[in-house]
């Protein structure tokens, strides 16, 4: 660690500064990011900061993107539960499924990109703001413009100038992945890069990755060291989950569901952070219904034998830095333009080519009238167990989403593309799976690819390397229209979207209720369940009479009276399609991206099986 920092807080010669926000922002950026000093976060996410930074309340909510802040630290003291000489990027806790994870680690991408990539990006500015008012002159910085991918500064003179040892933050089911699992790869394409890493491909780097259980006191340690099944029993905390789910927005029942699940059954999960994703997920609840939903929070974390809603403790760092993802009318927008995403660190430094390919454009063939044009396509499927091993396995319904008939979806695509009259259009196909592929594998296929047709599903979240302005179309379970993967396409990877919904597979969806909602479950389980099961036929009924039309008469990944199991059921349905429909859309995204130049307006449209 450099000598230029003291614990635990960073200084220039005698002046120790607690507290203070250096702003940072380049051209293409929507909202700057910003770099905290002496910052200190609570397990239930609130970011703690001296008093008198109050003054820039405004800045840190709205400019920051801070949305729980106190300012309860002492002035002119160090902050208590110190670190180390850690710099914190980003305040997202990571997910470990691969979806929600890039959600989740976008912010900290743009911090990663201001602190590692600035030099890369036009109209660099800061603006400091310190207790005492002396602007940047007097701010301990970091050289945001020649800092190196190791996280040393590569020249520049101010006397405050220090290095860089980054942090993130995540849940502790990552803490049990593999090491090739594809987040923890994912976070070794981030700086620092081991020396060398970075000019020979990829980084091969990555930050310090921190777990709740090792930021948090003793009595986190306490409650992870105890025996898992001392006070996890299964009928314990049931009362207080089924109130909980109960009290929860719909949408995020899942996710509240695994962290409880989580703090059940992994003792690795039992070091109070799984507190960390709950209150977030019910921060809404908490406003509709306050008083409820705390108290069976609060009750629950005494029955895991975890601290108290984790209220009251702290890990302090020594900066951190946060990007912004801003949400106008409810959406997240893009973070960054067009030319700003292609230079982002994740790219650059790993040799990843993000700007827009060219389309092989060329002259009539002899004798032809259009011009010509040639695009890769990649059919990405998901693996169908055989059904030997269905028979076996605990859940049957846990595999779901493949596509039957892949072969005749190339069939049917290639014929349309050769009937286009627009376009003498050359299409080579290929048909992929991603299960047992290593990131770097899937980034290879990624970054040949300028249409993807893609089944829902984890494998899509790769679509983040593909090249601007491709095409990506999503095949969506009937019914299930989450919009996690339109939202990477549109937001973060700046791509073209279409969903094409697939036939319903009535069948498939009530053997799968059937088997979750068993008559042990109760009578008002059953009764939900065949509530659900008659509306997903009444639905289904009135897709295939209208041609693919009515599709979303039921919408199960929104719908109040949907347990989590209903999700998991729409999941469970096959791909099937209509070949030549999806034949159409998919040849109708081939010829945009041929015809259309660089900086297009994306385009989310809707298409269905008939």
């Amino acid at each position: 660690m450099d000598n230029d920092v003291s614990a635990p807080h960073v200084r220039i010669g005698s002046t120790a500064f607690y507290g203070g926000v250096e702003t940072v922002f380049y051209s293409g950026l929507d909202a700057p990011v910003c770099r905290l000093a002496s910052v200190c976060v609570t397990e239930d996410a609130t970011v703690v900061l001296p008093r008198w930074m109050r003054r820039h309340d405004d800045l840190l909510r709205y400019q920051c993107g801070l949305e729980s802040v106190s300012f309860t630290l002492p002035d002119q003291q160090p902050p208590p539960h110190y670190a180390g000489n850690v710099d914190l990027f980003g305040l997202s806790v990571l997910r470990h499924h691969m979806p929600h994870f890039v959600r989740d680690v976008m912010p900290s991408l743009l911090a990663f990109d201001a602190a590692f990539g600035a030099a890369r990006h036009k109209g660099v500015s800061r603006s400091c703001h310190t207790r005492a008012g002396d602007g940047c002159d007097k701010w301990p910085l970091v050289d945001w413009v020649n800092l190196g991918a190791s996280g040393k500064a590569r020249g520049g003179g101010s006397g405050g100038l220090y290095e860089v040892s980054p942090a993130v933050l995540a849940l502790p089911r990552m803490r049990l992945l593999d090491d090739k699992a594809w987040v923890r790869e994912f976070l070794r394409l981030l700086p620092p890069h081991a020396a060398g890493g970075a000019a020979g491909g990829r980084g091969r780097g990555g930050p310090l990755v921190l777990y709740p259980g090792d930021l948090f006191g003793a009595e986190a340690e306490a409650a992870a060291a105890a025996d898992p099944e001392s006070s996890t029993s299964a009928t314990t905390p049931s009362a207080a989950l089924a109130r909980l789910l109960a009290a929860a927005d719909q949408a995020d029942m899942e996710e509240v569901r695994a962290g409880v699940e989580d703090a059940n059954t992994q003792r690795q999960s039992r070091r109070g952070g799984w507190m960390w994703r709950i209150p977030e997920v019910l921060r809404r609840a908490r406003r509709a219904r306050p008083a409820s939903v705390s108290a069976v929070l609060d009750s629950l974390v005494r029955q895991m034998g975890g601290p108290s809603g984790g209220r009251g403790q702290l890990a302090c760092f020594r900066s951190a830095t946060v990007g912004t993802i801003r949400k106008r009318r409810g959406h997240r927008q893009k973070a960054l333009s067009d030319e700003a995403l292609n230079q982002l660190i994740l790219y650059t430094a790993n040799d990843l080519v993000k700007d827009p390919r060219t389309p092989l454009l060329g002259s009539p063939t002899s004798g032809g009238t259009v011009p010509t044009c040639k695009l890769r396509v990649t059919v990405l499927n998901r693996v169908a167990p055989p059904k030997k091993q269905l028979a076996k396995a605990k859940d049957p319904f846990a595999f779901g989403r493949h596509i039957p008939r892949v072969r005749d979806v190339k069939q049917a695509i290639l014929a349309e593309a050769a009937a286009d009259p627009r376009l003498d259009l050359t299409l080579d196909i290929r048909l992929r799976f991603f299960e047992g592929m290593t990131l770097d594998e899937q980034v290879a296929v990624m970054q040949a690819t300028d249409v993807l047709v893609g089944a829902h599903g984890a494998g899509l979240s790769n679509a983040l390397f593909m090249r601007t302005n491709s095409s990506l179309v999503e095949l969506a379970p009937f019914a299930y229209y989450a919009t996690v993967f339109e939202e990477l396409a549109l937001t973060q990877a700046s791509l073209r979207y279409t969903r094409f919904i697939a036939k319903p597979d009535d069948a498939q969806f009530a053997a799968c209720m059937t088997h979750h909602h068993p008559a042990s479950a109760g009578p008002s389980a059953v009764a939900m369940s065949e509530e659900l099961v008659r509306r997903f036929k009444k639905a289904a009924n009135g897709f295939r009479d209208t041609l693919g039309g009515n599709t979303h008469a039921l919408q199960l990944h929104v719908d109040s009276k949907a347990d989590f199991w209903a999700r998991v059921c729409a999941r469970s349905q096959s791909l099937r399609v209509d070949e030549k429909q999806l034949a159409k859309v998919v040849v109708e995204a081939a010829v945009a991206q041929c015809l259309a130049a660089p900086g297009i307006v994306q385009v989310t449209a809707d298409a269905g099986s008939s």
